[in-house]
């Protein structure tokens, strides 16, 4: 009997990257990424947790005193025609404030190596997602990142890799049960032969060993 071969499948993350599946081969598409690995040398499939920092601490602090700065300089010039000078000045010192304080926390948590500030980036001015990968025998793996919001497409895609996975390995399996029915055939030839059964008892062995197949 055959096995039921796997229907292709596309998926489409909210990243961008596209992966295709068929019984043959796994192909992925990216902007500038594409790659391919055949079925036959999957290996294993993983994902972990990913953080991608958008700025850093320092980037964080440079920006928020350069608002802050900005406010001060421009609230008599534009913030006075609106009647909001007074509180652009005001979040502007807040600003500048909280820039210089947290410039002395960075200092302190560089020196104590307490990880504050990089916790605060990781939590507020990052992009967190997941890193998958698709293993590869040779090691070319194919490695793509994932949004949060993919988690269950992500658990869909590594189902799929694992029946491809498995399909592989049954298909490239030997025909144990053939060649073992062969080798009954030849000794029942030899049994013939020999004188041992006749040809009667032989056709009904014969029939029996064929229908196995």
């Amino acid at each position: 009997m055959e096995s039921k071969q796997p229907s292709p499948k596309t998926f489409n993350f909210k990243s961008g990257v596209i992966v295709e599946t068929n019984k043959d081969r796994i192909t992925t598409t990216a902007p500038n990424y594409n790659k391919t690995i055949q079925s036959g040398d999957l290996d294993n499939f993983s994902y972990v947790e990913h953080t991608e920092q958008r700025m850093t601490f320092v980037g964080v602090l440079a920006r928020m005193f350069v608002i802050g700065l900005l406010l001060l300089i421009f609230s008599k010039m534009i913030f006075s025609k609106i009647n909001m000078e007074s509180q652009a000045t005001y979040f502007g010192f807040i600003l500048i404030g909280l820039a210089f304080v947290l410039f002395l926390v960075m200092v302190v948590d560089s020196f104590l190596e307490l990880g504050i500030t990089n916790n605060i980036v990781n939590n507020f001015f990052s992009n967190k997602g997941y890193y998958v990968t698709i293993g590869n025998k040779s090691g070319n793996d194919i490695e793509i990142i994932a949004q949060l919001e993919d988690l269950e497409l992500i658990k869909e895609l590594e189902s799929k890799i694992y029946e491809l996975k498995k399909l592989a390995v049954k298909n490239d399996a030997p025909p144990v049960q053939q060649n073992s029915n062969l080798d009954e055939l030849k000794k029942l030839a030899e049994l013939l032969n020999a004188g041992i059964i006749d040809q009667t008892e032989f056709d009904q062995k014969k029939k029996q060993l064929l229908e196995l197949n």
